[in-house]
């Protein structure tokens, strides 16, 4: 059974909570899994095709493919891109960075995760990005409560993000609900809003997904009408989790 409160958030029972773990782990598996493939004289369209395979071969979908036209399996986006990057034959080379999104759905949930890799040595100051991109995360899972709302999150990540001198947040992108479908309310601001937000209670599935640039906080779309990069081509990463809010009043991090 599913409702929805006054913010049209949906609110799981307790039997979704094995189905939702069931997707995200295959989500993150796949991750695990292509991490293997990150390395310079690889392209993309190889790692979409690894990744495709695995995911079938596991029984799940790869939610990405088709969405909205989408054509690949999953996003890659090296560099400067700062999302939503396209998998294509362009080989890998050492000092890039690429984060791997990937969207899992089996028997019709969807698990979501993303990391960022290094290919072979990279600088320090993309060392750096790395490493606050992932805290940037982390700090706002650990300001998810029960009882809090939906801005505790955007407010510990924007306060963090603001110490790290030379890196900024790309606000333009946001987490997300999601359960029986890739994205569903709320949105999950990484940055302070001063608009209500929704209560986080059991029952609640999202994501946590802050973009970290070491350049531009600002995008613009290339032809393709989906890879974004940033306007200064500054490089630019991302993690993300699939987060629970369980019954058993915990937080759970499924990916």
């Amino acid at each position: 059974m599913v409702r929805k409160n006054k913010f049209g958030v949906k609110i799981y029972d307790e039997s979704s909570f094995e189905k939702m773990s069931k997707a995200c782990k295959l989500a993150s598996k796949t991750i695990d899994y292509l991490k293997q493939f990150v390395k310079a004289g690889i392209t993309t369209k190889y790692i979409d095709k690894m990744c495709e395979e695995f995911i079938l071969k596991n029984g799940g979908k790869p939610t990405c493919k088709g969405y909205s036209g989408f054509p690949a399996s999953l996003c890659t986006s090296i560099n400067d891109v700062a999302c939503h990057g396209i998998p294509n034959d362009i080989e890998l080379k050492d000092g890039d960075i690429i984060n791997l999104d990937v969207v899992v759905e089996i028997d019709g949930w969807h698990g979501d995760t993303s990391k960022t890799f290094a290919v072979g040595k990279i600088s320090e100051q993309h060392q750096n990005l790395l490493r606050i991109a992932e805290e940037a995360m982390n700090v706002g899972i650990e300001s998810v409560k029960i009882g809090g709302c939906f801005n505790d999150i955007g407010r510990s990540i924007e306060q963090y993000v603001k110490k790290q001198k030379g890196f900024c947040l790309i606000p333009k992108f946001c987490g997300h609900g999601i359960g029986q479908n890739m994205h569903e309310d709320p949105l999950v601001l990484h940055f302070e809003t001063y608009e209500e937000t929704s209560t986080i209670e059991k029952g609640m599935f999202f994501t946590i997904e802050p973009i970290i640039s070491c350049g531009s906080s600002n995008v613009r779309e290339m032809k393709d009408g989906w890879t974004m990069v940033t306007k200064d081509n500054g490089f630019a990463a991302q993690f993300e989790h699939t987060i629970s809010i369980g019954h058993d009043e915990k937080i759970h991090i499924l990916t």
